[in-house]
């Protein structure tokens, strides 16, 4: 399975209107860093920094493995969850997730 960011699109302005732009999907590789703000399950938000190493899958859910470095441990996040990442070696702002089994 991979994991995908999905681009937050950017306004482009055409002829007076304003049409919404979307870069293509980044795949994360193993060792990426993402900086992200997560919704927990009782509805804390939270600001987290990760290094990603592999996304899985359990009861119709997906979920981002990473050392997290609040606590300096292997963590596990709902994707649904995260509200909005940022994917530290591009610099790129995401506002979703997507998988695709490979």
């Amino acid at each position: 399975m991979s994991i995908f960011f999905t681009p937050k699109p950017e306004k482009e302005k055409r002829k007076g209107s304003v049409k919404d732009k979307v870069s293509q999907p980044v795949n994360l590789a193993s060792g990426d860093d993402l900086e992200m703000s997560y919704c927990s399950a009782e509805g804390d938000i939270s600001e987290r920094i990760i290094i990603y190493r592999k996304p899985s899958e359990k009861n119709g859910h997906t979920y981002i493995g990473g050392i997290g470095t609040m606590r300096h441990s292997y963590r596990t996040f709902r994707a649904d969850r995260v509200l909005s990442a940022v994917h530290i070696p591009t610099g790129e702002w995401f506002f979703g997730f997507e998988t695709a089994l490979a």
